[in-house]
């Protein structure tokens, strides 16, 4: 069973997206911050990350690019609700520019989810 880190400071968009990852049949690790997720990405790297951009005083993006340098395997979905800009796909157009393999726009569609998931797990 393939095994999915979720990082995200809101802990009610990491139970939805555990409930939904746990119950297609994938193993999934939590961490509330960038700096949490990075940690435990170093100590057991997971087959995939799902990361948020906005998170309290971490950002998703250093935090992907500190990721994919440190682990340039590591497959990485953005998710993002765009925070209060004018375009809020903006930074997960930069997300993919910095590693992320897909991005996601909140709020996210399970089907969206799990469809997205296994393509970056199959690429």
């Amino acid at each position: 069973m393939p095994s999915i880190l979720i990082i995200d400071d809101e802990w009610k968009v990491r139970a939805f997206l555990r409930e939904a990852l746990a119950g297609a049949g994938f193993d999934v690790t939590e961490a509330g911050s960038g700096k949490e997720g990075l940690e435990l990405y170093s100590k057991a790297p997971t087959d995939l990350v799902i990361t948020d951009l906005f998170m309290g005083e971490d950002h998703g993006l250093e935090m992907i690019l500190r990721l994919t340098q440190e682990f340039p395997k590591a497959k990485v979905i953005a998710i993002s609700g765009g925070g209060e800009f004018e375009d809020p796909n903006y930074f997960l157009k930069i997300a993919r520019s910095v590693g992320a393999k897909e991005v996601l726009p909140k709020p996210v569609a399970i089907g969206d989810l799990l469809q997205t998931v296994q393509k970056v797990l199959k690429g």
